[in-house]
């Protein structure tokens, strides 16, 4: 979000409550031992329909035990039954096997391969959004810490912007 993050991210501060029932998308991005996890969840606000609301659960991995996914295809599962989810996109590395499980489940999976190609425009377009205030969400600490740990910004070479996904990956996936 570029030198300004922390004031740019403010600039969506709108808590709301999700609407039971309401239509929502869902991304989910894994990391085991080293990197943290994150489901999220968004929903247009219903007072402004330009505005999309998103609220996120984050799990750290412990320093001896990796993210346990059989919570976060529990809280998916959750998520189904609570709203009207039009899609819950993921990233095949390390959640392939439970994606699959949960599609057979029924659940709504979208595999999303984390290419260069993919994510390059995908960071452009949220980056914008962002900027925009047309991401709003409740300010919640742990959140916040995520999105602001996403390094990068308009100037970043493509490596970069694949080396530092999790902004994308916890908004758009």
């Amino acid at each position: 979000l570029g030198e300004d993050g922390r004031s740019v991210w403010r600039l969506g501060l709108e808590p709301m409550p999700l609407v039971a029932g309401a239509a929502s998308w869902i991304g989910v991005d894994v990391g085991l031992k080293r990197d943290s996890t994150a489901v999220v969840i968004v929903q247009y606000r219903p007072e402004d329909p330009t505005k999309l609301h998103a609220k996120a659960r984050i799990w750290l991995p412990k320093e001896d035990e990796p993210v346990d996914v059989t919570d976060v295809m529990a809280h998916l599962r959750d998520l189904a039954r609570t709203y009207k989810v039009g899609a819950i996109s993921y990233d095949p590395r390390f959640f392939d096997v439970p994606a699959k499980m949960l599609y057979d489940e029924g659940l709504p999976m979208v595999e999303i391969p984390q290419s260069l190609e993919r994510m390059t425009p995908a960071v452009g377009s949220l980056y914008e959004l962002v900027r925009q205030g047309r991401i709003t969400h409740d300010g919640d600490p742990g959140f916040d810490a995520q999105i602001l740990a996403a390094v990068g910004d308009r100037k970043s070479t493509p490596s970069e912007l694949q080396s530092h996904h999790d902004l994308v990956c916890r908004l758009l996936l």
